[in-house]
């Protein structure tokens, strides 16, 4: 796209994790960018710009989103329930939230002619195959109501982008972790745990998983907005393209703050039968825009240490 400091762009989702940090971004980047910002329930309390918009806007409901909708460049979607375990007991209200509204976002988007959506869609779709690595073509077969409507999502989208010339880009999204993560994901309740205990008590066993450091994340994003699309339909892969152990991310923590946070019997059983999980083929996206990832784990983990360190005393009991 031409003139990137003119665009109009809407984003969705715009005050979680990965939505606050590309607004941050942009806004850093491209200051004179026309944005809107779908919320449902909290307004940035720090934009206060001419050219941004913030809108209340329930994307469940169709003439809602109709009545905020414009004529934008590009449409960046991040709205959704991303809880597994939410999904389970809420498959309604998951429903709703992520098939309906993407689907409201996609119907919006054919009737204005938008120019381009990204989608955000998960590695939850894929299987857990054990040391082998995610690639685009496979798809999970077991399923919760959360990657249900993640499937559900894709398969909208490339009937969007087949039927009525939508240009659609679909991002897989492995684990992404550093500034801003306040969820009860994995490295965020280490680091959180590290910090106000002095140990570490892990909920999940030994596994590995692809872990990409968010300003990776954002790199991708930001090529797949404003670069030259080789297709009106595509699904990318974005992660780091290897898996780490939880020991391995245990020890980077350690490193980081001097001390030791596992016993010696906690080390040995962390250190065997590691199953893997989650490793994502980057190859695709590598191919296409030559992105790869820039921040090694180590670089990415004392960065996000730094950040939760920094805003401990605001964050309270949200990890326990």
């Amino acid at each position: 796209m031409n003139n990137k400091a003119t665009l109009k762009i809407l984003i969705t989702g715009s005050n979680g994790f990965i939505g606050r940090n590309l607004l941050e971004k942009l806004l850093k980047k491209y200051p004179t960018l026309k944005l809107t910002l779908f919320y449902h329930k909290n307004k940035f309390p720090y934009v206060n710009q001419p050219n941004i918009n913030q809108v209340h806007c329930d994307i469940r409901l169709i003439e809602n989103v109709k009545n905020f909708f414009d004529s934008f460049d590009c449409v960046v979607h991040f709205a959704a329930l991303n809880d597994n375990n939410f999904s389970i007991k809420n498959p309604l209200k998951t429903f709703n939230t992520n098939l309906l509204g993407t689907l409201n976002i996609l119907e919006c988007s054919r009737l204005f002619k938008i120019k381009r959506i990204l989608l955000a869609s998960s590695a939850s779709v894929y299987p857990n195959k054990i040391g082998k690595e995610q690639v685009e073509d496979t798809i999970n077969n077991t399923t919760t109501p959360y990657i249900l409507t993640k499937k559900g999502v894709e398969n909208w989208a490339e009937c969007y982008a087949n039927n009525y010339a939508l240009p659609v880009v679909i991002l897989r999204i492995f684990n992404t972790y550093g500034p801003n993560q306040l969820s009860k994901a994995i490295i965020p309740t280490l680091i959180f745990q590290a910090l106000t205990k002095g140990s570490v008590h892990p909920e999940i066993g030994n596994i590995k998983k692809d872990f990409c450091y968010i300003d990776d994340l954002i790199s991708a994003i930001e090529l797949l907005m404003f670069s030259p699309l080789k297709s009106n339909f595509s699904c990318y892969n974005i992660g780091h393209g290897k898996s780490f152990s939880l020991l391995e991310l245990i020890e980077l923590i350690e490193k980081n703050l001097c001390t030791q946070l596992l016993t010696d019997k906690q080390r040995i059983d962390y250190s065997t039968n590691i199953v893997e999980l989650s490793k994502a083929d980057i190859s695709e996206i590598y191919n296409d825009f030559f992105w790869k990832p820039d921040v090694n784990p180590k670089e990415g983990m004392d960065l996000s240490i730094k950040w939760y360190q920094k805003n401990l005393p605001r964050l309270g009991n949200i990890f326990s």
